[in-house]
């Protein structure tokens, strides 16, 4: 079996100790051996989320840390979400994890009967596109809070034709806001090119608008190149708004 972990007593952050899955598997957490001799670590664990504050729930993506505490046969996951959902009991194979002693030393102790089938990806975020891809969508400002109404997707590789083809996907019109592409005299939801060329131009079409607030958000993914920079031209105020290449650029109107 691998080595019993020690873990000092006392007040932290000094006792937090870092914990490795020792193990090429999943283990469950409720299986481990908590303070064999006697001890104080607690039946508390953190692990660091990427998946926490990702661009999905939070404009930083900078990820987080996630507390475990038991409930019963699983533990409740503190703040919650990610890749974690609101209870979980597993670490995954080359996942780590910390414990705290706040009072007396302790140990944590790992047995073959912590192993489990299957396993997830919480170690680091996927990658959202292997192209360069443009994604914008058109929000509603109700409030201050946003609601998305429509959006639209441009993906670029060589691979791609300029032209209409089998791997372009027809916008099938909404009964409110529509936020569409304009291309080969159609109207799409996604588009697949070439790359960028300095005089390319994205005709977007906007219809069934109403007075009221809305926001145009551009998520631009490894489109930035050197040379190369974008404006979204407005053609009623006859004005450009810088778009950011390699970030997420908001436009309110």
């Amino acid at each position: 079996p691998p080595p019993v972990i020690n873990v000092n007593g006392g007040l932290p952050p000094n006792t937090f100790e870092s914990v490795g899955n020792p193990y090429p598997s999943a283990i469950d957490l409720t299986q481990l051996t908590l303070n064999e001799a006697g001890g104080g670590v607690q039946d508390v664990f953190y692990v660091w989320d990427p998946h926490l504050t990702s661009a999905t729930s939070s404009a930083y993506g900078l990820g987080g840390f996630q507390v475990l505490t038991r409930n019963g046969t699983t533990y409740d996951v503190t703040p919650g979400g990610g890749s974690y959902g609101s209870t979980n009991r597993f670490i995954q194979s080359g996942q780590a994890f910390f414990v705290n002693a706040p009072f007396t030393s302790g140990t944590v102790t790992f047995t073959e009967d912590c192993k489990v089938n299957g396993s997830d990806m919480v170690n680091r975020m996927e990658t959202t596109s292997a192209w360069p891809q443009l994604r914008s969508n058109l929000y509603l400002d109700n409030n201050g809070a946003p609601i998305l109404l429509d959006g639209n997707l441009l993906h670029y590789d060589q691979q791609f034709a300029d032209s209409l083809d089998i791997l372009d996907a027809l916008k099938i019109k909404n009964t409110g806001e529509n936020f569409g592409i304009s291309s080969n005299n159609k109207i799409l939801m996604v588009e697949k090119r070439k790359p960028t060329r300095i005089t390319d131009t994205i005709f977007f079409q906007l219809s069934q608008l109403k007075l009221q607030t809305y926001t145009m958000e551009f998520v631009a993914f490894n489109v930035q190149r050197p040379g190369l920079a974008a404006f979204l031209e407005d053609n009623y105020l006859h004005s450009s708004t810088i778009i950011g290449l390699n970030d997420t650029t908001r436009v309110h109107f």
